[in-house]
């Protein structure tokens, strides 16, 4: 049985999509699976790369849904992949990237392809932005999204995160949902249990030691929305409340948020970390009280996944599908309204216990990787037989 992953990061790169690839990739080769990846390149890698879990191939390959960025690059080396590796199915993790504008090869190569999805959000316009608000690369998408009903029905699966259609975030589970497109399937993400040592990040950080700590994982920029955990911090106030941070690259947004620290006075009170290893961060995670997300834009974030397999309650803004998550607490996007939630769990003991053992329990039934990863060994062997 072979399978071939196109995604368009992998680690070394850091992001959610990455993560949970080579998490896919480790997990279905455990199951027997040959597993061959297709990803981007990267400097100092290289093309073609012998690890645990497959052989990974890097590509020059650019382009994405867009009309304004057709596939170009080593278009050849990757057909000739197909050809010599001849997958029985292929998994494309998520919308972004060449990936989707790969798939007639994989159609004309007669490969059944399931579409994991990790949200959609071509559809919406960046108002945010300034103007012209991005409107020329918003309209760059809407042919794919006018082609997008007779582009899920041609896969075998869709595969998403979440058990409800939402318009904003999962709106090609909407678009299945309203087209009753019959191969739309939920598979949620899954993660190993955290069942490391704190001491790596006491080591590391003694000033957290004997205090109430808020930890924050996620990559350092506005959609992950950290300033707003910081002036939550900052807020509170209160010498045995420890705020950790932990990110990807030193960015203009890591840079802004030292800024604030130092203005703010909260050396002694707010830890920022980048570019750790993976130890760490699960040490981290066994360390903290409290998982705090105060992202804008989510689908199903991993960090509270990860939390809740540990028996860590959570505060989270209410973002794609947290509001099907067991364990914690949805606040909305005042600092008011997290600083509250905060100190409820952190003063409640009895309310803490509760929500650590209910989000634990819906890891167990729900996303530890056993439960997850058996779900789609059985789905790309269906996949094959049809």
């Amino acid at each position: 049985m072979k399978c071939l992953i196109l995604t368009s990061e992998y680690p070394p790169s850091i992001g959610g999509v990455g993560n949970a690839a080579v998490a896919f990739a480790r997990e279905m080769s455990a199951r027997g699976w040959v597993i061959e990846i297709v990803t981007g390149s990267v400097l100092e890698h290289h093309q073609k790369e012998e690890a645990p879990e497959g052989i990974i191939h890097r590509l020059c390959l650019n382009g994405d849904a867009s009309y304004w960025n057709p596939i170009s690059g080593e278009l050849a080396r990757f057909e000739a992949l197909i050809t010599d590796f001849s997958p029985d199915v292929a998994v494309i993790h998520g919308w972004q990237g060449w990936c989707v504008k790969a798939v007639p090869r994989l159609h004309s190569a007669k490969i059944p392809i399931v579409l994991q999805s990790h949200g959609f959000g071509m559809h919406r316009v960046p108002w945010h932005l300034r103007p012209p608000f991005g409107l020329k690369a918003w309209a760059g998408h809407v042919p794919f999204i006018l082609r997008l009903p007779n582009f899920i029905q041609n896969l075998y699966a869709l595969s998403v995160l979440s058990k409800e259609p939402r318009l904003l975030t999962g709106f090609d589970h909407w678009v299945g949902s309203r087209f009753r497109c019959q191969n739309v399937v939920t598979i949620p993400n899954g993660v190993e249990k955290i069942e490391s040592s704190p001491l790596e990040f006491f080591e590391t950080c003694p000033s957290a030691l004997n205090k109430h700590i808020v930890l924050c994982v996620a990559n350092y920029c506005d959609r992950k929305n950290q300033l707003l955990a910081l002036d939550v911090a900052r807020q509170i106030g209160k010498e045995d409340i420890f705020f950790a941070f932990i990110g990807g690259e030193k960015n203009t947004y890591y840079r802004e948020l030292e800024k604030r620290i130092l203005a703010w006075g909260l050396e002694k009170r707010v830890a920022l970390f980048h570019g750790v290893s993976r130890t760490f961060t699960e040490a981290a995670i066994q360390a903290c009280d409290i998982a705090l997300m105060t992202s804008k834009w989510e689908m199903q974030p991993l960090f509270l996944l990860e939390a809740m397999s540990a028996g860590k309650a959570w505060v989270s803004t209410n973002v794609g599908s947290v509001s099907e998550l067991r364990g914690g607490i949805i606040s909305n996007f005042s600092t008011k309204d997290l600083k509250s939630n905060l100190f409820k769990i952190i003063n409640e003991k009895e309310l803490k216990n509760r929500l650590s053992k209910q989000g634990a329990s819906q890891w167990t039934a729900e996303f530890s990787t056993a439960i997850v990863f058996n779900r789609w060994h059985e789905l790309l062997l269906t996949a094959i037989k049809n």
